[in-house]
């Protein structure tokens, strides 16, 4: 698989991912610099922490494709870049998760997850945002999140295309209606963050924001 456009700093941060081949826990930077050929330096300027790893990652996936879901992507697709994503990646994100994560960065995270789907519902989708709904976003993050982590770390996780339809399954009806359709048409700075499998060759992207990288084959 060749990742397409991702952002300018996804080539060396995936690179110091794949370098994991234990848990992060009973890894030090210096062991990670060294697997994956980068300096110290250049890890604390990606990288607060070794246990950021994780959280950049997930943060990725919903930058491009859970935080566009409702937005560019309907359901469907949103869900069906993001699990493939992280199947992609599984082998090394599963080692990528601390034993005891800091609740404070995990609450962060769900909390920004948690108002960038009330965003989408109030100013995309211009739904009323009454108790139930607000019920229906809390689930669908904080459940959501528990269900694809415990997928990552799982070492048989199911297909993308299964786990996709348990968890949709999961989810309240009322919201996956509302989010089931995009609200506007993908336009082609939108469409430049898709993955796609079996490229050819990687292209030169130079806005200075953008990269269009080969990651691995």
């Amino acid at each position: 698989m060749r990742y397409i456009f991702l952002p300018s700093n996804a080539e060396m941060r995936l690179r110091i991912l794949h370098a994991l081949d234990k848990p992060v826990d009973k890894l030090t930077v210096s062991e990670i610099c060294q697997a994956s050929g980068v300096s110290r330096q250049t890890f604390y300027r990606n990288f607060a922490s070794k246990y950021d790893i994780a959280f950049w990652f997930l943060g990725l996936i919903d930058s491009l494709y859970l935080g566009e879901i409702g937005r560019s992507l309907s359901w469907t697709k949103g869900h069906e870049l993001a699990l493939s994503m992280l199947y992609e990646e599984h082998d090394y994100l599963k080692f990528a998760f601390a034993e005891n994560p800091d609740v404070r960065a995990v609450e962060k995270r769900l909390k920004i997850r948690y108002e960038t789907v009330i965003e989408t519902l109030q100013d995309f989708k211009k739904a009323h945002i009454d108790d139930e709904l607000l019920y229906f976003a809390r689930f669908y993050v904080f459940t959501g999140e528990a269900l694809i982590v415990e997928w990552c770390l799982s070492n048989t996780p199911y297909p993308p295309a299964i786990f996709k339809k348990y968890f949709s399954a999961c989810m309240p009806e009322r919201l996956r209606n509302l989010l089931n359709e995009p609200a506007a048409p993908v336009t082609r700075d939108q469409q430049r963050k898709i993955v796609t499998t079996g490229t050819a060759a990687a292209h030169a992207h130079t806005d200075g924001r953008l990269s269009c990288a080969a990651m691995h084959a």
